[in-house]
């Protein structure tokens, strides 16, 4: 568990939060069905389902913002190698 702490490691921290996040989501979306199937009320069920997307929203947000962030990163490295 340490590993995922330490910089520039084949482990990501990022990859791990993302997971945590889209298993959350799913299990809200579990929920959500057998609450649906147990004739829950509907502003339970609206809950519900807002939890599970915005764990949804998170998990794959997260890395692709982080993705976007490091491709523009890596874009201005190289060009300003390319300027000196």
């Amino acid at each position: 568990m340490i590993k995922f702490f330490l910089e520039d490691s084949n482990y990501s921290m990022m990859r791990l939060l993302c997971f945590l996040a889209v298993s959350a989501g799913i299990l809200a979306g579990a929920a959500v069905i057998t609450a649906g199937f147990l004739k829950y009320d509907v502003a339970c069920l609206r809950e519900l389902t807002y939890l599970c997307a915005v764990f949804f929203g998170f998990g794959f947000g997260g890395k692709a913002t982080q993705k976007y962030a490091e491709t523009i990163l890596q874009n201005r490295d190289k060009i300003k190698r390319e300027e000196k």
